[in-house]
């Protein structure tokens, strides 16, 4: 059983208002200061290339797309291999949505949280790449198209401008909740493939999600059976506005095209994209997703 002073920290002060700066100089008071470094200070894949076969595991300091640098990083520093450097998680963020599947604590003092890190066991996590018009990106929690990312594009815009009042997860919560119900969506003119095969996706559809986790949007269950370690993605469509809200209550299910290997999406005009909680506005052309290996995350 590895000890905390065994893994390297890697912290993103600007997480959860105030938290991850509270965790930065917390973890600095308890641990030798080179195992603690900020976001700031060093990119993920730099860290991860430094400390490759040197530590008992990464930690993630902040929200998903913290967690997702640290996860690429390792899975480069290792050239592919299965015995990349497990990645743990402390989260900071609003969704957390790969956390709550590693099944770590989101709260709580500071000694139980690195607990944890010391039981918790590496497991295979599926990695997958986006190959589109601006080039390939790798992605471990979701991508989506349409409304939900727009919500998220909208929600970094407000945090950008009104950071002072987005400052805690019950806030940043609160505002996606406000965002969503205002969101009607729009038709999604996109085209799909799954597993080589043409799919139709309803006319109701504002969202298309392509799931790697069985965690979306702060803890939202969109399927019951999907793996994180199979390789394969579980696809599904969601609605807008009222609609939206009722599919991730579990009061009803969003519509399921299965799990797949691969999949292909034409879009024929821009429209909004998330990659594991990352928002951009995705130019018209065909992207293509498909299996990339597998890095290893800390859970219990």
């Amino acid at each position: 059983m590895p000890r905390p002073d065994e893994f390297v920290y890697l912290v993103n002060p600007l997480s959860g208002g105030q938290a991850g700066r509270r965790l930065f100089v917390a973890l600095r008071r308890r641990l030798p200061a080179d195992r603690v470094l900020a976001t700031a200070d060093i990119p993920a894949a730099e860290l991860a290339a430094r400390w490759h076969g040197r530590a008992a595991g990464l930690i993630a300091c902040g929200g998903d797309g913290t967690a997702a640098s640290l996860l690429e990083g390792a899975h480069r520093a290792a050239a592919g291999a299965a015995d990349s450097t497990p990645i743990g998680i402390m989260p900071l963020g609003t969704g957390n949505d790969l956390a709550r599947v590693a099944g770590a604590p989101l709260a709580g003092a500071l000694d139980a949280r690195l607990a944890w890190l010391t039981t918790a066991k590496a497991q295979a996590l599926d990695r997958w790449l986006l190959v589109g018009p601006a080039g390939q990106q790798s992605w471990f929690n979701y991508c989506s198209w349409g409304c939900d990312a727009r919500i998220a594009a909208r929600f970094q815009r407000l945090r950008d401008l009104h950071g002072a009042f987005l400052r805690s997860r019950t806030a940043n919560l609160l505002c996606y909740a406000g965002l969503g119900l205002q969101e009607c969506g729009s038709l999604l003119a996109l085209q799909v493939q799954l597993s080589g095969q043409a799919h139709q996706i309803p006319g109701w559809a504002r969202s298309l999600v392509v799931a790697n986790i069985p965690s979306y949007a702060g803890g939202r269950r969109l399927g019951p059976r999907i793996a994180s370690g199979d390789g394969r993605c579980d696809v599904f469509s969601l609605g807008s506005g009222i609609a939206l809200g009722i599919g991730l209550s579990g009061w009803r299910r969003p519509r399921g095209h299965g799990a797949h290997d691969r999949a292909v999406v034409r879009l024929r005009h821009a429209l909004h994209l998330q990659l594991d909680g990352e928002p951009a506005l995705a130019p018209p052309g065909t992207y293509r997703i498909a299996h990339g290996g597998t890095v290893r995350l800390l859970a219990s």
